[in-house]
């Protein structure tokens, strides 16, 4: 059995390398995984990208190890990857690297990242002062984060020592998302009433319609204030009650706190952020929830589209003429395009929306190569877009 790996940085000039796969790692080997291989006089990490029974050379070196109990990519954002580096002539390694931050590179944990946690009292007792009033604080009922105001000198690592004592008890809740960790949603008033907007005849319409050819391109061209929005919502919402996830791009000047509160209102924390000002730290919290499936809406610019999606319902760009949906660095891809190629892959709708759509686009629908929709009139209420 031989592994083909993408090396880190050895693949920029190669499409992989091919190594044995020992007889112990046999049964748990897949492609996806991140291991440990020699290269030269080091070892090196890298992905596996296929796995084959047979090879034409007689010897090659072993895999040293598998990093992790589980892929890392998912088969299908493999085959897209293979599919972008071939259509936009990159070198395989520039298109894998689009799927996966940079921590998961270095192959950090997903219990890194930061979480809420619940504290209870525990059997033993505490010894010293600061055990002491520690537990006294999470017997008031404090969470996690109130305690560390309280007592800043309170690390995770100290508590993690508290529990394996027995002093207290520690459950680990969901991932802290960070949008939410950093902003606080300064039009907070907008998030009052949990629910749906009733859709106007058209708007319904246009959703009966995704139903009726789900596995196709849809050219949704609404003028200004026609409620697209709210047609994306109940889209993503109907994949939320059926435990799928949804994907929503738009530009990244229009990812603004308006747009993401008129999601919260509907599906709360449940939602990731996705865009090119994220830290290392809170790319990967992203990648972790949304792996997770701890998040069931993905909201962001064009690097969302490269998420690890557990079971993708739908997806959606929005304003799909702008410019900036085209990545001007290798590899040279267009949004759109590998969006295309994924919905066909996973069969499932791409709506690609705007007011004043892409003359290709606009010409495949004339063709019928897209199914085109439209939502001629504005429509009032405050959050139509």
């Amino acid at each position: 059995m031989v592994a083909n790996v993408i090396l880190k940085t050895y693949s920029l000039f190669t499409e992989a390398f091919s190594y044995a796969v020992p007889f112990p790692l046999q049964e748990r080997i897949q492609p996806g995984m991140l291991v440990h291989v020699p290269f030269r006089s080091r070892t090196e990490k890298g992905i596996i990208v296929d796995i084959v029974d047979s090879a034409p050379l007689p010897h090659y070196k072993e895999i040293i190890d598998v990093i992790g109990d589980s892929p890392i990519l998912f088969d299908y954002q493999i085959k897209t990857a293979k599919w972008t580096a071939d259509y936009y002539v990159c070198p395989l390694y520039k298109a894998i690297d689009l799927f996966l931050p940079k921590y998961v590179w270095e192959a950090k944990q997903e219990h890194w990242v930061e979480r809420s946690y619940e504290l209870s009292i525990g059997e033993k007792k505490p010894k010293g002062e600061k055990e002491k009033k520690v537990v006294v604080h999470i017997a008031s009922g404090i969470s996690f984060a109130d305690l560390q105001q309280k007592m800043p000198d309170i690390t995770l690592s100290y508590i993690i020592k508290l529990a394996q004592k027995g002093i207290i008890h520690l459950v680990p809740g969901d991932i802290i998302p960070p949008y939410f960790k950093n902003y606080t949603l300064h039009d907070i008033a907008v998030i009052q009433e949990k629910g749906l907007k009733t859709l106007t005849p058209v708007q319904q319409k246009v959703i009966d319609h995704i139903h009726q050819e789900r596995q196709k391109v849809f050219l949704l061209h609404g003028v200004t204030g026609s409620g697209k929005t709210e047609v994306y919502l109940h889209l993503a919402y109907e994949q939320y009650q059926q435990g799928k996830q949804s994907l929503i791009l738009v530009p990244e000047i229009a990812l603004t706190p308006q747009l993401i509160a008129y999601f919260f209102k509907v599906f709360g924390k449940h939602i990731s952020v996705v865009h090119s000002q994220l830290s290392d730290g809170e790319r990967f919290t992203e990648w972790v929830r949304i792996k997770r499936k701890e998040s069931f809406v993905i909201i962001g610019s064009r690097s969302a589209l490269f998420s690890p999606f557990q079971d993708l319902g739908v997806i959606i760009l929005d304003e799909e003429h702008e410019w900036t949906y085209k990545n001007d660095q290798s590899p040279r891809y267009h949004t759109r395009e590998v969006a295309k190629y994924l919905s066909s892959l996973l069969h499932i709708p791409l709506i690609l929306g705007s007011a004043t759509p892409d003359i290709e686009s606009y010409e495949y629908a004339k063709r019928g190569e897209y199914i085109l929709l439209e939502l001629p009139d504005k429509i009032q209420h405050p959050h139509a877009a």
